[in-house]
Parts: structure tokens; sequence; C-alpha cells
């Protein structure tokens, strides 16, 4: 699903996380994402195109809290 929309695993996951793109379903124990709906979402993001600006912007934001902690 990353690779669909040419980003990396990690950052695809935060934005599944945060909602932006939808979650992987399983089916006989195989994990998968349906296409369409990722096409939806970022159809969705097209219409919004701060999404993914607000998406860095929780990562950035979730980093630095993490770097504060320590």
């Amino acid at each position: 699903a990353a690779a669909y929309i040419g980003v990396g695993t990690s950052t695809y996951l935060e934005m599944v996380a945060d909602g932006t793109m939808p979650k992987a379903i399983r089916v006989h124990g195989v994990v998968m994402w349906d296409r369409h709906e990722i096409d939806a979402a970022i159809d969705n993001l097209k219409e919004s195109e701060n999404s993914f600006d607000r998406s860095m912007r929780l990562k950035a934001a979730r980093q630095k809290n993490e770097i504060e902690k320590t």
C-alpha cells in the first residue's frame, strides 16, 4: 500500500493511524489493503490539500515530543 502511493512504510502506517489512509483488512491471515479505498483516500487528499501537511506536522510533533522525553 505504501509503495502504491509512493511513500515509505512508516509514513503510510502513520497516515493510517491518523485516519488519512484506510486500515488494512485481514483475510485468512493475510493482510490486505483495498486499492479502491486507497484511491478514495487519495481523492479526499486532493480535495483537502493540507491533509498531507497535517500528517507530516503531526509526525514532526510526535518526534519532538519523543526527543523532549529523553
